[in-house]
């Protein structure tokens, strides 16, 4: 004779499988992630860097593959936060708040970006963090350097 406590478990689905659905992140993607040494060393060396209160932007214009012709290409962003924003939960949010204002902006395409936050990254309202990156990156993509 079975139990019901042992019926009641029979029928749960185990959990890991459930982590297997799920499909993706929560936002859909409109970039890729600037990686390696050699890539950040690149932006920092050439880029054009824009301040504002809330963070800073360090961008230059993608290198297309070797052998290959220039073509639009998905931007490279990092998105960078320095032990002076915080500690590690008040570093992983401004990083959040970052990506999700990048992706309502949209970002520009055949451009390499190194977006840092700053202090007041965590603090300011969503609204401002949005503006001030909309901003910053048409002004670094126009060559206009700081104010």
């Amino acid at each position: 004779m079975v139990s019901a406590r042992a019926c009641a478990l029979a029928q749960v689905e185990p959990l890991y499988n459930a982590a297997v659905k799920k499909a993706g992140s929560a936002s859909p993607r409109n970039h890729t992630s600037l990686r390696g040494k050699r890539n950040f060393d690149r932006v920092y060396r050439k880029g054009i860097r824009v301040r504002r209160p809330a963070l800073m932007i360090v961008a230059v214009e993608s290198q297309p593959p070797q052998g290959r012709e220039s073509s639009s290409t998905l931007p490279q962003v990092a998105f960078v936060a320095s032990r002076a924003v915080g500690n590690a939960v008040e570093r992983n949010r401004s990083k959040r708040r970052l990506r999700e204002a990048a992706f309502r902006i949209g970002l520009p395409d055949g451009w390499d970006l190194v977006i840092s936050a700053r202090q007041g990254a965590t603090t300011v309202p969503f609204d401002q963090l949005v503006d001030q990156l909309d901003d910053g990156i048409s002004r670094a993509v126009a060559g206009r350097r700081n104010s």
